[in-house]
């Protein structure tokens, strides 16, 4: 089944609903362009529990969606793993949207910065078959990092590299 922008709406629909206000206990990259984000404290059907999102940027399989399957991360993180942990770890998600009709989306938490004032931060993850990224947003909707970086080399259209507006 092809994966397209309905279909995405779907899927933002269902983060909005079961992941609104659900803070990240562990973040977890199991594979070079998959990340997990572990909520808990999630009240589906009137109990509390524990939800796992899993974002693919993968180029193969690209797919944003909840799962109960845990695989096995290895024994050292990427530093896009530690880059998401240093800045999300306790976060809590505010809101999920879909950027136009399109297979972006953008999830915003609140969390603390390293001082440990409040802050806002945004993953925007673009399912988009080869050109699937997952990027981690500032306040001021900068980049600080994201998982495919893309300098002038590689795209003369569209650059993502820390400091840039998304």
């Amino acid at each position: 089944m092809p994966f397209d922008a309905g279909m995405f709406a779907a899927t933002v629909y269902e983060i909005g609903k079961n992941a609104i206000g659900a803070r990240i206990e562990k973040i977890h990259q199991p594979e070079k362009e998959e990340i997990v984000f572990v909520f808990h404290d999630v009240k589906i059907d009137g109990m509390r529990k524990g939800l796992r999102l899993v974002i693919n940027a993968g180029t193969n399989n690209p797919k944003i969606s909840f799962s109960h399957i845990t695989k096995e991360n290895p024994a050292i993180p990427p530093m896009f793993c530690l880059l998401m942990r240093k800045h999300l770890s306790g976060a809590r998600l505010e809101s999920a949207v879909q950027l136009g009709f399109e297979r972006a989306l953008m999830l915003e938490f609140s969390c603390r910065d390293e001082m440990g004032f409040s802050c806002t931060r945004y993953i925007v993850a673009e399912i988009m078959g080869k050109y699937s990224n997952l990027i981690l947003l500032d306040d001021s909707k900068k980049v600080i990092t994201a998982m495919k970086l893309i300098d002038f080399a590689t795209s003369k259209v569209r650059q993502i590299l820390p400091g840039m507006t998304y």
